[in-house]
């Protein structure tokens, strides 16, 4: 973990997800499948890349592939006979056509000692590692081939968004995000990170991405009001720097009026846009699953397609 330390996302990211790593180091010593879940922006690519690459020394091979593919099944041979013995990441597998997530299951069927059935007189063998936005409840609820469920999730890494953390471990990243920033004063001196209790309870009611940009934009924030004058804070008509950042914050995610109501929107396009703005509104404001599907009404799979306007 040498080089993938110097940028400042990187540093919080394994600081952040330090069991997740511990987990896919020991998972990735084998041949059983790996599945790892995550929301976009989470870094799931980015665990597999750095961790396996500087733990392990193994070259990650990730397979391509579109649902169009006609030579999915040959293009698929060649990348496991290129990644034997090493690891061969499969990335966005629900976007995978059902057609080919047969073909799929099928070529990594597995024999005796972890060698593929496809090729009968060769040893071909590697680390199958698969990635998803979904999660494993998410994915039996859509149209996958369930047989190949089971065999991509002989071990699940799951990793959570921000609005999943608990207080203490949100605002370890709150502090971690400062402290890498090395925010200074007007006298270039470096600023200590001080907790702010009322930006951290703020934290926990907001609906926060997978990723740690929402983190770094709330830190300049705070640290922009710190080194305000008394004049310039009055400009902006705020008593404190809690006041500044939620009022700042809150300009990103405004939403523009009447947005559903357009006229190259036909009824059920404009229905689809209001069910994922209403899904998006629950998950701000309960934040747990089920207490959203208690509020709406509806089921986990209807939740799934709600949220991707479907």
């Amino acid at each position: 973990m040498q080089k993938y330390f110097t940028t400042i996302t990187t540093l919080y990211f394994f600081y952040m997800y330090s069991i997740e790593i511990q987990q896919l180091k020991v998972y990735a010593d084998g041949t059983f499948s790996i599945l790892i879940t995550g929301e976009k922006g989470t870094g799931k690519t980015f665990l597999i890349k750095n961790t396996c690459k500087d733990i392990f020394n193994e070259e990650v091979f990730i397979f391509k592939y579109t649902n169009s593919n006609s030579n999915f099944e040959e293009k698929l041979k060649e990348k496991l006979k290129e990644a034997n013995k090493k690891i061969l990441v499969f990335d966005n597998i629900e976007n995978i056509s059902f057609e080919n997530q047969i073909i799929l299951f099928d070529c990594i069927s597995t024999r005796k000692g972890g060698f593929f059935d496809v090729f009968k007189d060769e040893k071909i063998t590697c680390q199958l590692i698969f990635v998803s936005n979904l999660s494993l409840t998410q994915l039996y609820n859509t149209e996958f081939y369930m047989p190949l469920i089971d065999r991509i999730s002989q071990q699940i890494i799951e990793l959570k968004p921000l609005r999943k953390l608990n207080f203490d471990e949100l605002k370890q990243g709150y502090e971690s995000v400062w402290k890498q920033m090395k925010f200074k004063d007007k006298q270039e001196n470096e600023l200590p990170y001080v907790p702010n209790d009322e930006i951290l309870n703020w934290l926990k009611t907001l609906n926060l991405a997978g990723n740690f940009r929402d983190l770094e934009k709330i830190a300049i924030l705070h640290w922009r009001y710190l080194i305000f004058t008394e004049e310039q804070k009055k400009i902006f008509g705020v008593e404190n720097e809690f006041q500044f950042v939620k009022k700042e914050f809150e300009k990103s995610n405004i939403k523009p009026e009447n947005e559903f109501f357009v006229f190259d929107k036909n009824a059920d396009d404009m229905i689809k846009d209001f069910r994922k703005q209403l899904v998006l509104w629950a998950e701000k404001v309960y934040s747990e699953t089920p207490k959203i599907l208690e509020t709406l009404s509806i089921s986990e799979k209807t939740l799934y397609n709600w949220k991707n306007g479907k």
